[in-house]
């Protein structure tokens, strides 16, 4: 008996777009929305349209940092459990997750919290997730 492939590889577009909770470890929680997801397009799409006749000419450290304002705005949403050097809890906003994907030396989250977005299983549909 054949398996429907679609139905096994459905993804919920509103997770993706939306993000989920997701444990990394320390009692950290993370939500992250999927690679790719529309908001990731859109902003891209946004910041390119008015430079679209010089895009190809622009140096790449201008698109690694529009690729780490991309994924601090549209990728890592929110988060749960982090702290300052005092313990009090910190709250997420995009200029906080910028330097997590534009700095070397966190290059370590930020490689967790994209390969977490590029995970589909973390979107599966409902019907598709209640059968594994």
């Amino acid at each position: 008996m054949g398996l429907n492939i679609t139905k096994l590889f459905a993804v919920d577009v509103t997770k993706e777009n939306e993000g989920v909770w997701l444990d990394i470890g320390e009692g950290i929680q993370v939500k992250v929305a999927a690679e790719g997801n529309q908001n990731y397009q859109k902003f891209f799409e946004d910041a390119v349209t008015p430079i679209r006749t010089s895009a190809a000419k622009m140096p790449q450290s201008f698109w690694d940092d529009l690729t780490a304002k991309a994924r601090a705005n549209t990728i890592l949403l929110d988060w749960k459990g982090v702290t300052d050097d005092s313990g009090a809890e910190v709250a997420y906003t995009a200029d906080q997750g910028i330097p997590l994907f534009a700095e070397r030396a966190n290059h370590v989250i930020a490689e967790l919290i994209i390969s977490k977005a590029r995970d589909q299983s973390s979107y599966k549909a409902e019907e598709v997730a209640a059968k594994n």
